[in-house]
């Protein structure tokens, strides 16, 4: 009986640092509000690098999506809801039925989340939708009821945290803990399809350029690599 309630408490005190580390991370992202000009800038320094490669793609496909509406009601939604409420379910079952995988999940989030504060902080960028003289459109405030400002809080907003991208990110993290736990293929395929998904939803839905995307893959296989070492080297349960 003690034993179980041991175990119970350890669940609690899970969700309470990672309710807290989530709190912390959006409440510090939502305080770097008031540098619009600056984040006009590095936008237009993504936007040139990108054309210096040939790879700014991103107008075309938001307008592909902007001109049909089933199209882009998909993509809302993905960018919505296979973000946030998918990442909270799955830690809640991890939590009950494969805490390793858990435990990995929570800290290559935290880890993530923390760097990624400090890139807000230090290279605010606009999303595409705020950028002025590309024609994007901003299908989630066109065609969807679900709203970016729906998606927090008033003091939790920061529309100048598109750098990096954490939608494409953790939906990554979301996919390596699926594979180093479970053996099935249709779960296996469900979490790489939301990761696909996401990855086309952060650019078609004017939200992110693919360069934030691929910065936030980057930090979070970083921190997934660093929560592993943890475990390795501290047994960080």
């Amino acid at each position: 009986m003690l034993r179980f309630g041991l175990h119970l408490s350890s669940k609690f005190l899970d969700f309470g640092w990672v309710t807290v580390g989530l709190l912390l991370y959006f409440l510090v992202r939502g305080s770097v509000v008031d540098r619009q000009v600056q984040a006009e800038q590095n936008s237009e320094t993504i936007i040139n690098f990108e054309k210096a490669a040939h790879l700014f793609f991103e107008p075309q496909l938001n307008q592909w999506t902007a001109s049909n509406e089933l199209v882009s009601h998909i993509f809302n939604n993905v960018y919505f809801w296979f973000h946030f409420p998918v990442i909270v379910v799955t830690g809640i079952a991890f939590s009950l039925i494969a805490r390793p995988a858990f435990v990995l999940l929570r800290n290559s989030m935290l880890l993530s989340g923390g760097v990624s504060l400090g890139i807000y902080w230090l290279f605010p960028v606009s999303p595409p939708r705020l950028v002025h003289g590309h024609d994007f459109v901003d299908t989630m405030e066109v065609f969807s009821q679900v709203s970016y400002q729906a998606q927090e809080f008033t003091p939790f907003v920061n529309q100048y945290a598109a750098m990096p991208s954490l939608h494409a990110g953790w939906a990554l993290l979301l996919v390596l803990a699926v594979m180093s736990s479970f053996k099935s293929m249709i779960l296996r395929f469900f979490v790489a399809m939301i990761f696909l998904f996401q990855l086309v939803a952060i650019i078609c839905t004017g939200n992110h350029f693919w360069l934030d995307g691929l910065v936030g893959i980057a930090i979070c296989l970083l921190a997934w690599v660093g929560a592993l070492l943890s475990r390795r080297m501290l047994y960080f349960e």
